[in-house]
């Protein structure tokens, strides 16, 4: 993997912040269906910077509107990924 540069870190700092604030909000359309902006701002961050920055936004920003929402981290994922084998 490529060193991260400054402007990708400051990247995925602002589109984590953005997406974790915006991941509280959702709007209905019918029942049990939202729309939520946060997934616009990870798919424009992810568009522009890149897969790396797309996950890390992602990653990052639904850890905060967990923390914020007070539902707490959900941990159980994380093992699972790094015992995952890469063939």
């Amino acid at each position: 993997m490529n060193k991260l540069s400054t402007k990708l870190v400051v990247a995925i700092g602002i589109g984590a912040a953005l997406y974790g604030i915006l991941g509280l909000w959702g709007f209905s359309i019918a029942p049990n269906t939202f729309i939520k902006p946060a997934l616009a701002i990870l798919t424009v961050f992810g568009a522009l910077f890149g897969p790396v920055a797309g996950l890390l936004i992602g990653l990052i920003g639904h850890t905060v509107t967990d923390t914020i929402a007070g539902w707490g981290i959900w941990w159980g994922c994380y093992p699972t990924l790094l015992n995952c084998p890469l063939h």
